[in-house]
């Protein structure tokens, strides 16, 4: 990992990542839109994740051996 020489310094890094994340790496859930174009769009996006909360593991514990309830 990266050591940064100040608070500030990793507090500038952290900001440059949140502004790429949401204004330059598309996203496959929102039709390959970036979440500032998404948000300022009107109407509803298609929404492509699944929704995990309703996933569990399966009994046997095992890879792959999930359910939806």
């Amino acid at each position: 990992g990266r050591i940064f020489r100040s608070h500030d310094e990793a507090k500038l890094a952290v900001a440059k990542s949140i502004n790429a994340y949401n204004t330059k790496r598309p996203h496959m859930s929102i039709d390959f839109l970036t979440p500032a174009v998404a948000h300022e769009r009107e109407g509803e996006l298609r929404k492509r994740w699944k929704n995990r909360s309703k996933m569990v593991l399966h009994p046997t514990g095992n890879p792959g051996d999930e359910n939806r309830t």
